[in-house]
């Protein structure tokens, strides 16, 4: 079965780079209720740092449900200012539908 087919299951990965400036998350993988914990123990040890901008890169992540949403809420609260990179059409109609572009805005 290719690995893109609808119904399989990808773990999710994080990978965490960046500089004083700007720390940047890699999402690949799912982001759901089963990982959130994961992805926010990750973060809130990186964001000791304190960084200026943090960048969410959601061009690997293939699925997100709406706690994955609410954490990236509460993670973009505890920052300066958040930005969505390459994130697929769905998450950006999410983002927009849901009128949170000022707070998750998409980096363009």
């Amino acid at each position: 079965m290719d690995s893109a087919e609808v119904g399989d299951w990808a773990p999710l990965s994080i990978e965490i780079s960046g500089e004083p400036e700007e720390l940047v998350v890699v999402l690949t993988g799912e982001l759901d209720i089963s990982n959130i914990r994961i992805l926010q123990a990750r973060v809130d040890e990186a964001l000791d740092d304190r960084p200026a901008l943090l960048v969410f890169d959601l061009g690997d992540l293939r699925f997100l449900d709406s706690s994955g949403i609410g954490l990236l809420l509460r993670i973009a609260s505890k920052v300066e200012r958040v930005r969505l990179r390459r994130p697929s059409e769905i998450v950006r109609q999410i983002v927009h539908y849901m009128g949170l572009s000022d707070v998750l805005p998409i980096e363009s």
